[in-house]
């Protein structure tokens, strides 16, 4: 069986992990930290009380469904959103009770769900990552300048 070379085994060590880590670090901290609040707000029954009216569903591996909020006090709209912890489906027109949480793009359905486990989980990936990632960073910093002197 044929030795990997050290030198090749370390480029590719190093281009996955200069450009795959900060890629998972954006994605997981930045979509993690940006999704927390209001998914963490949904759980424990804050913000704005409407009613979500289904537009559209989009099925692939699983659900995703778009549509329409409207406060019950009217004075919230929100156009073309996801509905997170709602049903697998809904017809276009059905409607489900909803509350807004300051996310742009989501509602959440007021049945509850685990959404905000999934986006704090995230969240905490994205950091586990970003610490490995600058621990492993400075130690290749120091073995490298160890080397050059």
């Amino acid at each position: 069986m044929a030795a990997v070379s050290t030198r090749s085994g370390s480029w590719v060590t190093a281009a996955f992990f200069w450009l795959l880590g900060p890629l998972v670090i954006v994605f997981c901290l930045g979509g993690g930290i940006l999704g927390v609040g209001p998914a963490w707000r949904a759980q424990f029954g804050e913000g704005t009380t409407g009613t979500f009216t289904a537009d559209r569903t989009e099925c692939r591996k699983g659900c995703l469904i778009y549509g329409d909020f409207v406060s019950a006090d009217g004075g919230v709209s929100r156009s073309d959103v996801l509905l997170l912890d709602g049903p697998e489906r809904m017809d276009p027109g059905a409607t489900e009770p909803a509350k807004y949480t300051g996310g742009e793009s989501s509602v959440y359905s007021t049945s509850g769900g685990a959404s905000w486990l999934w986006v704090l989980g995230m969240a905490l990936v994205g950091a586990v990552v970003a610490v490995g990632w600058l621990a492993f960073g400075i130690s290749w910093l120091r073995a490298r300048r160890r080397r050059s002197a």
